[in-house]
């Protein structure tokens, strides 16, 4: 039989997003939790896989012996919204009461399970997810749509993060405007290179400003709520793991003036969003409240939108149409990636002042625009992952100003064009999985490899293609 653990971690993530954390003094150091642990290694099923519950390990300033973490909605005691949690110790069979007898007891426990990506699960310092709500005293308490979270069992941190459309197996994390991935792979204790692996349509580098781009974390192991002990009275309260709290809209330097009217600027909106979502996914874009103060716009301090933030949101219609996009003279940045939009790429984009097109993971079919050479200010493009063909247009060379081109995962045929080589700001280039792409890849250049790693292999670069080498 495996060595006794001190067992249970109980959860309860609630609409108040407080949390408090109680526990019994024990040794100092990391606490080791588990789940309904015995000699044998319990398994469980989850969505139809077969796990090992593993044990996770969670750094505590008093040192945690067995640990229970509560959260309360609407009033209880002082009405605060945190509730107390309970202790328990186990002597290494299911988590029953054993030694000093505490027992598992309080608001319904997590057990943590894992299908393992990203490190040694055993070691217990990888992340998990947590879905939906608690059990209290037997009852099932939620909130709609319930509630999902990644909690760092390194950093003690507890993340609020939605479901991915399309994706069962990942999630997404809002990150702070200004953050990078490095950043955001140290908060959530995912490794780097997984984290771009996961997002390759929408980040070439760790190091790069986010600016609204939303994180896909996938496979990562999950937390599954237990049937809830016995209840009993609660220990003394410890220290409160740490809720991050949603990001804040960034506040961005004025233009000097609004380039256009503001009723312009919000009916180009209105198209947009008609455009986007025929669904209601953006049903409080409303008049009566100002277009700036509404979800996934960014403005400048003048009112000037600046991006619009629209990646993984489950949106089922087509891209904005150039018209509207023109009627916002301060748009840099049109992020939908992750949805589910069809049709073909707009040519007038072009003739806008986009900087960052971001279309990745849709459904799009057609060529790329020959049109979209008269910008003089795309630095961005990504249409990785959808079912775009046809040529590529050697026209794109002119573009002076682009940077990272994302062309991978789609049908596009022909060869690579060599005047490509000449364009002059090009640093970083996906082509992979194209079948019937041929030709050679513009020398000079970074790719990005299926892993998302850069690269200066050919070979890597062009996996899935029939390109040759390099120019």
């Amino acid at each position: 039989m495996r060595n006794p653990f001190v067992l249970a971690v109980l959860v309860s993530v609630l609409a108040s997003s407080q949390i408090a954390c109680a526990s019994q003094a024990g040794s100092p150091g990391a606490t080791r939790f588990a789940g309904a642990w015995d000699g044998a290694g319990v398994e469980t099923r989850l969505g139809g896989r077969r796990m090992q519950q593993i044990a996770v390990s969670i750094p505590s300033p008093t040192g945690l012996a067995g640990a229970a973490v509560g959260a309360g909605a609407g009033a209880v005691g002082a009405g605060a919204g945190a509730v107390g949690a309970a202790v328990g110790a186990a002597a290494g069979a299911a988590g029953a009461a054993a030694g000093a007898g505490l027992g598992l007891m309080g608001l319904g426990s997590i057990v943590q399970t894992a299908a393992g990506r990203g490190g040694d699960i055993m070691s217990g310092t990888i992340p998990f997810v947590l879905r939906g709500g608690a059990t209290i005293a037997g009852a099932s308490v939620g909130v709609a749509g319930g509630i999902t979270s990644i909690i760092n069992p390194t950093t003690y941190l507890v993340m609020p993060v939605r479901q991915a459309p399309r994706r069962s197996d990942c999630v997404v994390y809002t990150p702070g405007y200004s953050e990078t991935l490095s950043q955001v792979s140290s908060r959530l204790g995912v490794p780097i290179n997984t984290l771009l692996g996961d997002n390759i349509g929408s980040i070439s580098t760790a190091n790069e400003a986010l600016l609204g781009r939303v994180i896909l974390v996938c496979g990562l192991p999950e937390g599954r709520q237990a049937a809830p002990a016995p209840a009993a009275a609660a220990p003394a309260a410890a220290a409160a793991p740490k809720v991050e709290p949603a990001p804040q809209k960034p506040v961005l330097q004025a233009s000097g003036s609004l380039l256009k009217p503001a009723k312009t600027q919000e009916a180009a909106l209105m198209s947009v969003r008609y455009a986007v979502d025929p669904k209601g996914v953006l049903s409080d874009w409303k008049t009566d409240v100002p277009y700036c103060n509404w979800a996934y716009v960014v403005c400048d301090s003048s009112g000037n939108v600046i991006r619009l933030t629209l990646s993984y949101l489950g949106l089922e219609g087509q891209p904005p149409p150039a018209a509207a996009i023109q009627d916002l003279p301060g748009l840099q940045g049109l992020l939908l990636g992750g949805n589910m939009l069809k049709g073909q790429l707009p040519g007038g984009y072009g003739a806008s002042g986009l900087r960052e097109i971001y279309l990745n993971d849709n459904q799009l079919s057609g060529p790329l625009p020959k049109e979209w050479s008269q910008s003089a200010a795309l630095d961005e493009v990504s249409v990785a992952f959808n079912s775009l063909s046809g040529p590529l247009p050697a026209d794109w060379a002119r573009i002076p100003t682009l940077r990272v081109l994302k062309l991978n995962s789609n049908k596009f045929s022909g060869e690579v064009p060599r005047a490509w080589a000449s364009m002059p700001a090009l640093s970083t280039l996906t082509v992979f999985d194209n079948p019937d792409l041929s030709g050679c890849l513009p020398g000079g250049k970074s790719y990005q490899a299926p892993n998302g790693q850069q690269t200066s292999s050919a070979k890597e670069a062009a996996a899935g293609t029939k390109i040759g080498g390099v120019c």
